[in-house]
């Protein structure tokens, strides 16, 4: 697009050359193109086209307002406040130089207006003072009115006015923004001696401008701060669970009455102080957790160990927190006094040194210290519950009651007062004073859904609206019971078959498939078939034969990894108690064994005596022959052969790779 004259020559368009465009326009109403700058230009036809009379300000058409009314406005008062500083250093810049500086809302209304002296009165002369319109209709195009609308600054000379009065006018104004954006205002230096109205005046009233802008800014996010403080706070002191809240050093910024009573302080006491220093001073730490970099739980256990407290730092980050903050939440941990509902196994209980196992332990203590529901797979004897109780005694339910409902010997008759318990009266036979269910039992704590694939399609119903509504109402009754209970569900089951055949409803499955965790069974982890064994053997011992000094025959253990225990880790220690109660003396041998086991023993006889003989050759030709025979005499079976070799499956899928056998 080609550029006008005015604008190929920038601001040095000749006075002469303006005084005839505007003699063109007065004389013939016609604005020549190529004269004037295009801001000007269009100003000037809006101007022909409301009827503005070029040749003198008609003072009538001005609007004046009363300034009272006008500073009543809060948002112009506050404008005002903010903006007159700055305008009187911006004048200062300037003073003994004949300018007045003016400050115009976007009501094209001026709102302050100061300065020398003669240029005051010459301004009020022409209908322009504090509380009069500026707008073009009013005074002609000017570099105020033209700011509003092109929304850039603009430095407006002589007879680029529209209206004659204002020919010896010279005008810089430039626009203010609020942080979003938005023009809120324009602020102008006029004189009538270009001369001393150089360009530089115009970047002068730029630059003071964004100052009164940059003063909004921290203005407004100084007030977001404050708003954001208070309704913290009054989010904080609100929130039942215990909060607190402090920085990277640890100084405590937030923290409501409940973690003021964990830690034993009030409130305005904990502000400023070290939040590790205070938890030191009143408990020690018992058993920690790093979830990752960003979360970790603690729990902590004061000196007279009557009281213990889980906590759970989170780390606040954000892209420009340098120093970022923290959150940390407490729950007091209550003593269970339920003697009947506890859990007695932990981690230290579960016996393996496989790879697999130790996954799954892994992934169980993760579970530990949530409250999501948590689903246990795993066929018959794997040790679902002892996996269950670990993970209660290991999270901060700890203290709490560890309830347990076998699902596939629920009484249809008694099912839901068992579970949901009854009010008194509630039916014939009741207690006079009502009786809790098992989920009331389990407050504060855990329970275990044992078999829950053998629940009663027509109960599965009512199971999920205890999860969905976390409330359970009693029999009888009609006001909900809050629940506070961590769900553990456990089956030998295939669950998602059940659903397809119908016997299990879809959206129970999901409820309780929130998080999940399969132990193998024992033919998948052979590893740890030995350790279990020496394991049972010490533990029933003592009680069976009253000697802790039993010795096992290597051909024994041999013939247990040749088995593949359909019954798991049950049936294992159910050989050990049969071995232990036919010991005569302090060796279990083979004979000790159940009958079932004798045929391996059989195998692994004919295994050596039928053996061929091995060619002589490398110590790799030997290896590949041993294990290429023994895959033979053990039908393939790799479990069976890696047992007879005394090597772990895993080894044995290398070696046969290693030696590519064919089996």
């Amino acid at each position: 697009m080609k550029r006008n004259r005015a604008e190929k020559m920038g601001r040095k368009t000749d006075n002469k050359i303006l005084e005839k465009a505007w003699d063109t326009l007065v004389s013939k109403n016609i604005i020549e193109d190529g004269i004037l700058r295009s801001c000007i230009s269009n100003s000037w036809k809006r101007c022909l086209a409301n009827n503005v009379n070029p040749l003198e300000i008609n003072k009538a058409n001005i609007k004046v307002y009363d300034m009272y009314d006008i500073l009543e406005q809060n948002e112009n008062k506050k404008l005002l406040e903010i903006a007159r500083p700055y305008m009187v250093k911006l004048y200062e810049s300037v003073k003994d130089m004949g300018f007045i500086v003016m400050l115009g809302g976007i009501s094209e209304v001026t709102l302050e207006m100061f300065g020398d002296k003669k240029m005051f009165n010459i301004a009020e002369s022409c209908g322009i003072f504090a509380g009069a319109s500026f707008s073009e209709e009013a005074i002609g195009t000017t570099a105020g009115n033209i700011c509003l609308i092109e929304k850039k600054p603009v430095r407006v000379i002589s007879y680029e006015h529209y209206i004659q009065d204002l020919h010896n006018w010279c005008c810089s104004s430039a626009p203010i923004f609020d942080s979003s954006g938005n023009l809120i205002a324009v602020i102008n230096l006029s004189n009538t001696n270009e001369k001393n109205h150089n360009p530089l005046i115009l970047d002068l009233v730029v630059s003071t401008a964004k100052m009164i802008e940059m003063e909004l800014k921290y203005i407004n996010l100084h007030r977001l701060y404050k708003k954001s403080y208070y309704f913290l706070r009054s989010a904080v002191d609100n929130i039942a669970e215990p909060l607190v809240i402090f920085d990277g050093r640890g100084t405590v910024s937030h923290i409501n009455k409940p973690a003021g009573e964990i830690l034993g302080a009030p409130m305005r006491k904990c502000i400023g102080q070290n939040i590790y220093k205070m938890m030191d001073s009143r408990y020690r730490i018992k058993n920690r957790r790093h979830i990752d970099g960003n979360v970790e739980e603690v729990i902590l256990e004061d000196a007279g160990k009557a009281k213990s407290v889980f906590a759970r730092f989170m780390k606040v980050k954000g892209p420009d927190l340098d120093d970022p903050g923290y959150m940390c939440t407490f729950k007091e941990l209550h003593k269970n006094q339920d003697e009947h509902n506890r859990a007695k196994y932990t981690f230290d209980d579960i016996i393996y040194c496989s790879g697999a196992m130790e996954k799954v332990v892994k992934a169980a203590k993760n579970a530990a210290f949530n409250d999501i529901a948590l689903f246990i797979s795993g066929e018959s004897g794997t040790g679902k519950e002892l996996l269950a109780q670990s993970i209660h005694n290991y999270g901060y339910r700890r203290n709490g009651p560890f309830v347990v409902i076998n699902c596939a010997a629920l009484s249809k008759d008694l099912v839901q007062s068992e579970l949901f318990g009854y009010e008194e009266g509630a039916f014939t036979g009741a207690k006079k004073t009502g009786n809790p269910g098992k989920f009331e039992l389990a407050q504060g704590g855990t329970i275990f859904l044992d078999e829950i694939g053998d629940m009663p399609l027509d109960l599965q119903s009512n199971l999920l609206r205890v999860l969905q509504e976390k409330t359970v109402v009693r029999i009888g009754g009609s006001k909900p019971i809050p629940l506070d209970v961590r769900i553990i569900s456990a089956t030998n089951k295939d669950l998602s078959e059940e659903v397809r055949a119908g016997r299990f409803r879809s959206d129970l499955y999901y409820r309780l498939m929130a998080m999940t965790i399969a132990i193998p069974p024992l033919r998948d982890r052979k590893e740890d078939i030995e350790k279990l064994f020496y394991h049972f053997i010490k533990k029933h011992s003592m009680n069976l034969i009253g000697s802790e000094n039993i010795k096992v025959s290597p051909e024994v253990v041999k013939v247990l990894m040749m088995h593949d225990w359909p019954g798991n880790v049950r049936e294992l220690e159910n050989a050990v108690l049969f071995a232990l109660s036919n010991v005569s003396g302090n060796r279990i041998t083979i004979k000790e064994l159940p009958d079932k086991f004798r045929q391996y023993a059989q195998t692994g006889k004919e295994l050596d005596s039928d053996m061929p003989e091995i060619p002589i050759g490398t110590l790799s030709d030997a290896e590949k022959f041993t294990i290429a025979n023994a895959l033979k005499y053990c039908n393939n079976n790799i479990s069976k052969t890696a047992a007879v070799l005394g090597i772990t499956r895993a080894t044995l899928y290398k070696k046969i790779k290693k030696y590519n056998i064919k089996y």
